[in-house]
């Protein structure tokens, strides 16, 4: 029997419909209502139940399964009788497994998506009254709702239950609710934070999601409880990356399948979809300022000044992107190139630094901008285990900077000064 023939002569009966319209009042500031603006709509509460059929007690009992549904905003004490619980569908248990979920309710998922977009008419007291519906719940027994919301269905299995942590050994010998084992309440339990993190590997097309990295340069600058806290942050923002790849891949999953969903379920899915990402990638970008304004205040002004216009390239040894300040910068692998256009003015404020000569220049520039600590793990070359310093996009500065200010002199003469001096920084501590 189709929903809305059932729905139509329930609700033209007695005093029915006028009943509801009393208790619809209540749910009118709810989040669902807000969806159908001034629309009248009744809201509907969807339940599953399994039964055998055949004999009880012989080993070829058939089950069944039912999906029935009620008007909760009818009176309460109607509630609870059968007259006010409908029928809406009757079918094999075993085509769930065989067919799909999908498959199976397909038809009972149509009539309800039905209601909700073009509702009924009812004629009330000789006037027309235009009804919408909406799936509010869907409840059953653990069964029953593990089945149609596709959890395990063998209440064996060592994870069964869909709302909390507790192992099945546990669940055997429990006697009371644990608070522990709730996720939103407790957070995750190591364990299964890293299944997840590592579940979700974030695609190389966007390589946006990357927690940006401090650069060498400045990690040097940083105490101990300042590398801790921004270390924190940016395992904040990979959780956050991971959650954002998560959804991406959910959605992607909807869009293969939505030649199979109602054209205006999809929108509002889609849309719920895009404002989730909205939100994570907002909250993520937000954090990467909050790193940046943690560190900033720990360097001097003309670190501050270079680094603040560093260019952006991906650090091949790690896949990840360094940063000053929490934005990327060019790794220490990476070759720097020429001088962008954005750092000719610092090559000139580098230049006003001056010096007698090339060396007294590098020392005054060098020595202002990185600690002698983080200079002794430097050599120009990169020789004996130590990193390359002329793959750094600062050497480059320094050396344009020099040659501006010594007009005669050559690249050469900057390199070897530059040399010099980080080969003195263990003399300087």
């Amino acid at each position: 029997m189709p929903l809305a023939f059932q729905l139509k002569v329930y609700l033209e009966s007695d005093n029915v419909f006028k009943n509801i319209k009393e208790n619809i009042q209540h749910i009118e500031q709810s989040n669902k209502k807000k969806l159908f603006g001034n629309k009248v709509v009744v809201p509907i509460f969807l339940y599953f139940d399994d039964f055998g059929i055949n004999s009880p007690l012989g080993p070829h009992a058939m089950s069944l399964c039912g999906a029935y549904y009620t008007i909760p905003v009818i009176p309460t004490y109607l509630l609870s009788k059968l007259n006010h619980i409908f029928l809406a569908g009757i079918f094999k248990s075993d085509h769930m497994k065989h067919f799909g979920i999908n498959s199976t309710l397909y038809k009972i998922v149509k009539e309800f998506n039905k209601l909700e977009q073009d509702g009924i008419e009812l004629d009330i007291e000789g006037s027309k009254q235009k009804i919408y519906f909406s799936v509010s719940l869907i409840i059953g027994d653990n069964l029953s709702l593990n089945t149609v919301l596709q959890f395990t269905k063998s209440f064996n299995a060592n994870f069964y239950c869909r709302l909390c942590k507790r192992s099945i050994i546990n669940m055997q010998s429990d006697t009371k609710e644990v608070p522990e084992c709730f996720t939103l309440k407790h957070g995750l339990a190591k364990s299964d934070r890293l299944k997840l993190l590592d579940l979700y590997e974030i695609q190389s097309n966007c390589e946006g999601l990357i927690p940006p990295q401090v650069n060498p340069e400045v990690m040097a600058l940083m105490s101990a409880a300042y590398s801790n806290r921004d270390k924190a942050r940016a395992e904040h923002q990979l959780h956050l990356s991971k959650g954002l790849t998560a959804l991406g891949k959910g959605l992607s999953m909807l869009l293969d399948d939505s030649e199979n969903i109602p054209k205006p379920l999809i929108e509002k899915i889609l849309t719920c979809f895009s404002d989730a990402g909205r939100i994570l990638t907002d909250l993520f970008f937000k954090e990467s300022l909050r790193r940046k304004s943690l560190i900033s205040p720990i360097l001097n002004k003309q670190t501050k000044d270079i680094v603040d216009q560093t260019e952006t390239t991906p650090d091949p040894s790690s896949g990840e992107h360094r940063s000053a300040q929490g934005a990327p910068q060019k790794g220490v692998d990476e070759p720097t190139g020429p001088i962008s256009k954005e750092n000719v003015n610092k090559v000139h404020e580098l230049s006003r630094l001056g010096g007698t000569e090339e060396y007294s220049f590098v020392a005054r520039t060098l020595g202002r901008l990185i600690t002698n600590k983080l200079a002794s793990e430097f050599s120009y070359l990169g020789k004996r285990t130590k990193k390359p310093f002329n793959k750094l996009t600062l050497n480059k500065l320094v050396i344009e900077a020099g040659m501006l200010l010594f007009k005669n002199s050559s690249q050469d003469i900057f390199e070897k000064a530059i040399s010099k001096w980080l080969k003195r920084a263990k003399e300087r501590k």
